[in-house]
């Protein structure tokens, strides 16, 4: 766990730990020069450079994929959001594609691969892989949703907490929700439905949401979110009620925006490692591509609390 700088300032430690993350994926080597590998999104918002999560994550991949003189292919998102279309797999393909990277994606995205191309080798990011030779990359939500929710009940003195979930059709989404509710009834709470709402990802949701629940006859104390950007929304509707933050409720996010030690109050969070996740991604898929005997991995990757003003830990030391 860690207690970030307020400030939004780095310490020099902090600058050559990112630097070693990208150091080898920016070693131009050239090994792979005349190969091709598609990048698939499953819709415009994953696909916005800006993007809290996608966007840098994105970028370190192909920076690593760049530096191995490997060509890429950036596939537009298919007709249906939230879903991988047999089309999008059949342009990658048309453009020499050797293998894939999938980000974004819901949980029932139809095995298109395993009927029409089960010798491509594929990597998705954060969702189920689908395919005989496709893997995947996670981090590990269920731990670090669980951290959140046991920091608030200790660390900040909270017993009435809810949470904003994400879409709930997505892994991740689903993954934080039950490690919530694992963790409230391991601290000997009660699972109130009425302390979660469901939301999508989005700041827009996470302030309807925030407002239901603070017309609760008995309002949470701490709004657990499920992204960074939920939990901005959530601040936006308690300033707006009048109700501060974190004095009579925490609020936490998750993804460790650009932005998180800069808001006011600056956000908890759990940092996700997105440029080890890039890098990891695309280094899996040319295992993959050099070896068609290789079984697929699945790499599950650790996050990190990151303590800052919003949940009240540190004005309650």
């Amino acid at each position: 766990m860690a207690a970030a700088d307020t400030t939004g300032r780095l310490t020099a430690e902090e600058v050559c730990a990112g630097l070693d993350v990208h150091e080898d994926a920016l070693t131009s080597t050239g090994k792979r020069a005349g190969q091709t590998i598609a990048f698939v999104f499953n819709s415009p918002a994953v696909a916005d450079p800006l993007h809290t999560f996608f966007g840098p994550l994105v970028t370190a991949a192909r920076r690593r994929a760049e530096a191995s003189g490997c060509d890429i292919v950036l596939c537009a998102p298919g007709a249906v959001i939230g879903m991988i279309g047999e089309e999008v797999i059949e342009r990658a393909v048309g453009h020499g594609a050797q293998g894939i990277v999938v980000f974004g994606g819901e949980d029932d995205n139809p095995d298109i691969l395993r009927n029409r191309w089960p010798d491509l080798p594929a990597i998705f990011i954060e969702f189920d892989a689908v395919g005989p030779r496709s893997g995947n990359v996670s981090v590990d939500n269920a731990h670090s949703f669980e951290e959140i929710v046991l920091h608030l009940a200790d660390s900040c003195g909270r017993a009435r907490i809810a949470t904003i979930t994400g879409l709930l059709q997505t892994r991740v989404a689903a993954e934080r929700l039950d490690a919530y509710r694992e963790m409230v009834q391991r601290l000997g709470y009660a699972v109130r439905p009425e302390y979660i709402e469901t939301g999508d990802f989005q700041y827009r949701s996470a302030y309807e949401s925030t407002k239901r629940l603070m017309a609760l006859d008995n309002p949470p104390d701490a709004i657990a979110c499920c992204c960074d950007v939920q939990a901005v929304g959530a601040l936006l509707a308690l300033e707006e009620l009048g109700v501060r933050c974190p004095e009579d409720v925490a609020v936490t996010g998750f993804d460790d925006a650009a932005w998180a030690s800069r808001v006011t109050p600056s956000l908890t969070t759990v940092r996700q490692p997105v440029a080890a996740m890039g890098v990891e991604a695309v280094e899996a898929l040319f295992a993959l591509i050099d070896d068609p005997e290789l079984r697929p991995s699945s790499t599950l990757l650790p996050a990190e609390l990151v303590v800052r003003e919003s949940c009240g830990a540190l004005s309650r030391a």
